[in-house]
């Protein structure tokens, strides 16, 4: 496999029980890509632990930008005595194998080469360790330095690589407002996040979806109603939604709230509503005394529907009506005022040819 060094490395040295050795020291968040650029933007200064065991000493890292775009790690260290040879060191490098709940999963390398991952370099004369990072792994990896003459001399450095989002949480509201028979459901994808062996995880969760009302300075919620008409009535009864009414501010009052909550329940990313403007007309729809026998004989009244219609145009072409929000983990995604695409036409006269029926 040809390697292509595009990414860089993120490196921890933990070691229990020991003394800090001051130097330069700096560890990456992790990375959304293989961009070079993005790692210089996002180093954390005195992350990386640098400590002393068993006279190996790491003393410094130190970060290079090469020529073709690769980032590279190097550890400085000091072996004593400094008369020893440093050609008598031995150094490994292998996935920890210890299991712990930020990995990706328990058994993450198997079949996988480390060196595919991670390779270093060894320049003992001047004491230097470098680290190459090729791609994200799940499980931490661990390089060892140790004496040859004695195993027990040695040091390790814990190799980590942090997860890091690389695609956003993306909210879209595929449909132009409310349109008749036309689902309102919001298109959603959650952010994607690279593997690594620190950091969040991709949450699998996190949308949330709300509506407002918009008034204008000419129309607030009440303005888009016009009442119930008592013109020409012969009793003082009146029907909604299944429940009677004498006093007509009440009824007004019960309409003006189901039809906010009807169009606030809508736009959703939950589910999949459909806008059925039968449901809205029977919302702005009451009914009166048209007749009285030995019974009340009741007849609609659609002036609320249309009288609503028409103001809902005038105040959206102002800036005004429902307006939709998406967000993820409280940032806003998308935000969108709703048109009403629906036309009303009231019916302005009636007339038949005969007024007279003789039998």
């Amino acid at each position: 496999m040809t390697k292509r060094k595009k990414t860089i490395i993120i490196l921890s040295s933990i070691l229990s029980g020991l003394i800090l050795i001051s130097g330069a020291a700096v560890m990456t968040n992790g990375f959304t890509d293989f961009n070079p650029d993005n790692f210089v933007a996002n180093l954390e200064e005195d992350a990386f632990e640098v400590e002393e065991i068993n006279n190996i000493r790491f003393s410094q890292v130190t970060e290079n930008l090469l020529s073709d775009g690769t980032i590279q790690k190097q550890v400085k260290f000091t072996i004593e005595p400094s008369t020893a040879d440093y050609n008598n060191l031995n150094a490994a490098i292998n996935w920890n194998m210890t299991y712990e709940d930020s990995f990706e999963s328990e058994d993450w390398y198997i079949d996988k080469n480390v060196l595919d991952y991670v390779d270093y370099q060894l320049d003992g004369e001047n004491k230097t360790l470098t680290f190459n990072c090729y791609q994200p792994f799940g499980t931490e990896i661990i390089f060892t330095l140790s004496s040859k003459d004695d195993p027990n001399t040695n040091a390790s450095i814990k190799i980590n690589y942090n997860r890091r989002e690389i695609q956003k949480a993306t909210a879209t509201i595929g449909y132009d407002g409310f349109t008749p028979n036309q689902s309102m459901k919001i298109d959603t994808t959650l952010p994607v996040y690279s593997i690594g062996t620190k950091g969040e995880r991709a949450p699998t969760t996190g949308f949330n979806s709300y509506t407002r009302f918009i008034k204008t300075a000419d129309y607030d919620w009440d303005d888009y109603f016009t009442g119930v008409s008592t013109v020409g009535i012969y009793s003082s009864n009146f029907k909604y939604n299944g429940q009677s009414y004498t006093d007509t501010d009440l009824l007004m009052k019960d309409m003006k709230s189901r039809v906010l909550g009807y169009l606030f329940l809508l736009p959703t990313v939950s589910s999949d509503q459909i806008f059925d403007l039968a449901k809205l007309k029977s919302l702005l729809t009451y009914e009166f005394v048209a007749m009285h026998t030995y019974q009340d004989v009741y007849a609609e009244s659609t002036i609320n529907f249309n009288y609503f219609i028409d103001i809902y145009h005038k105040a959206y072409s102002q800036g005004g009506g429902i307006q939709v929000t998406v967000e993820f983990a409280d940032e806003i995604l998308v935000q969108k005022l709703l048109p009403l695409n629906v036309s009303a036409d009231t019916i302005t006269s009636i007339s038949v040819e005969n007024s007279e029926i003789d039998f």
